[in-house]
Formats: C-alpha cells, structure tokens, sequence
C-alpha cells in the first residue's frame, strides 16, 4: 500500500533475499533520500476514524505476510525495524504475537508498551 497521507503518488518496489526471504525496498533510498520520507509530521497521525479504519486495513494486509510464521494456533514472534510509533506490533501483539521493535527516529513516539531494544544494545532477542 502506498504512504496515501505523505506520498499517494509513489510505488516503491519490494524485492526479497533468496537466501533468507527478507524483504527490503530495492533500489534503497540512501540515507539523505529516506529522511524526506519520514517527516516529523509522519509520526503525529491524525486521530480520526477514517484514519484508524486505514491503519486496521493497511496492518491486516501486513500480517498476511506473517501467516507462514504462526506457531500453528495464531501466534509467532517478530522484530519491527523502523517501527515508528509501534502501532504495526501493538496490533500483532494484540493477537497474541511476541514482539519487539526499533526505531531510532528523534521524533517518533516513546514506546512503552512492548520490549524495545535501544540501538546499539548487544542484547540478544529472545
């Protein structure tokens, strides 16, 4: 799904690894370009219902992805890199998921309700 707040207009093209299966934007923005993409603004959603009905579509979609990593009664474990306020793991948390998550970003939100690992930390994730 397309940034239909910030960026309606661009696609970004999704490649995966064939050794381990990560998915990762190809070409990857350098780290000057993805700053434009994550302005102070991204992290201050609007609370609307509109908006929290896009969000619980647009995450539903993403955990479809996860399905194959399920323990076999709905449940798995993932890390959320650039996780961003953590709504994506609160909703995976939510239906009973493990999760942790990391985002570096100065004007993200604090995360308080779930593990986060500081960057840097040489803690191992469970």
């Amino acid at each position: 799904m397309p940034d239909r707040r910030f960026f309606p207009e661009e696609i970004f093209a999704i490649v995966e690894c064939d050794g381990c299966g990560l998915g990762f934007v190809n070409p990857r923005p350098s780290i000057l370009e993805i700053q434009k993409y994550y302005p102070p603004e991204y992290f201050q959603q609007p609370v609307t219902k509109s908006h929290e009905h896009y969000l619980r579509r647009r995450f539903a979609e993403e955990a479809k992805y996860l399905r194959e990593m399920e323990d076999g009664v709905g449940r798995g474990r993932f890390i959320d890199v650039g996780c961003a306020n953590g709504d994506f793991p609160r909703f995976m948390a939510a239906r009973g998921w493990t999760v942790e998550g990391v985002e570096i970003s100065e004007s993200s939100q604090r995360i308080q309700d779930f593990r986060v690992p500081y960057p840097g930390s040489s803690r191992k994730l469970r």
